[in-house]
């Protein structure tokens, strides 16, 4: 087992829907993960926030939990820095999505459940 490859999937799941991820991405049953994914997300987390919408996520989260929020416009403008650094090779682009898969697919599914509460 990679740790640096499942970090974020061990720290969200118990061991036993791990191991279930696990065995589904070894038989490529890509939207069985998604499902459980997304079935564990549902059932074990009142919220989960985005970082990159980081002012969204927060009103989000006061709304749910039936907060009015009393912030400075600007306490929650966050900014995006953009890089202007030169571009990675596409090797190590292509290490990097090998290592984060599960996280790329863990992520995407918090991204459509953020968007469809």
């Amino acid at each position: 087992m990679n740790k640096l490859k499942d970090s974020m999937l061990i720290r969200l799941c118990d061991f036993s829907t791990y191991l279930n991820i696990k065995t589904k991405l070894k038989e490529d049953k890509i939207d069985q993960v998604r499902e459980m994914i997304r079935n564990h997300i549902q059932k074990n987390f009142i919220f989960i926030g985005i970082q990159e919408r980081f002012e969204e996520s927060v009103k989000k989260m006061f709304e749910k939990l039936g907060l009015e929020i009393r912030l400075p416009d600007n306490i929650l403008k966050t900014r995006v820095n953009v890089s202007k650094k030169e571009q990675i090779p596409n090797e190590i682009i292509k290490i990097l999505e090998d290592l984060t898969y599960l996280d790329r697919i863990l992520y995407d599914e918090v991204i459509n459940l953020f968007h469809g509460d």
